[in-house]
């Protein structure tokens, strides 16, 4: 889907795309104010139900202004953006490079993958908890039973700790899991269904300073 839409939208918007949000994380408001503070003309693109078409109209624009207010380590909207060959203004300046260096040089590694392919695949794992969560909704209210402290969510505490503290570690990180491991192991890793034996020979494979 973002191949056919990086071919279609060839002539580019002036004008800062903004993503018009109800999230308050997000922060519309505080992005809006960036803008009119630097004299920036902006376009609100609307949340829609319709991904692909979300995505379409992201794509009319060169940047994005994007400042939440809680702090992404790895942002769907900003990879998206990313691959569509968008410029992203962000909080984190590192941000941006970690994931621009990370998808390059994974699809660089595995020319024979679709870039979509990997794209989606970065993601299936929150479309399945989302859909966990939705199932869990229908039955609960209290999500403090939802969060479950297993051994992956230990990893992801261990990933966030590191890059808080190094962050521009982060695509050397995720780009030598790909260059050096099992495709297939580090898929089954991301979607959280490994063993231990299986974890070890994922984590091995991360640079060791």
């Amino acid at each position: 889907m973002l191949d056919e839409i990086r071919g279609v939208n060839t002539i580019k918007s002036s004008k800062y795309a903004i993503y018009d949000t109800n999230n308050f994380i997000k922060n519309t408001n505080g992005n809006i104010q960036y803008c009119k503070d630097n004299n920036l003309d902006y376009e609100l693109i609307p949340n829609m139900s319709n991904r692909h078409q979300f995505l379409e109209h992201l794509s009319r624009h060169k940047s994005l202004v994007f400042y939440p207010i809680a702090r992404e380590t790895f942002c769907r909207l900003v990879v998206e953006a990313k691959c569509m060959d968008m410029n992203v203004i962000t909080t984190n300046s590192s941000l941006k490079n970690i994931i621009q260096n990370w998808l390059t040089e994974i699809h660089q590694a595995y020319q024979s993958l679709p870039f979509e392919e990997l794209h989606d695949y970065v993601f299936k794992n929150t479309i399945k908890k989302s859909k966990s969560l939705v199932r869990f909704l229908s039955k609960e209210t209290d999500l403090r039973k939802f969060h479950k402290k297993d051994k992956f969510w230990f990893y992801d505490l261990l990933l966030l700790d590191i890059l808080d503290k190094k962050n521009h570690l982060g695509a050397t990180i995720f780009s030598s899991m790909f260059e050096k491991g099992n495709t297939t192991v580090i898929f089954k890793f991301l979607d959280e269904e490994t063993s231990y034996w299986e974890d070890l020979q994922v984590i091995w494979k991360c640079p060791k300073k």
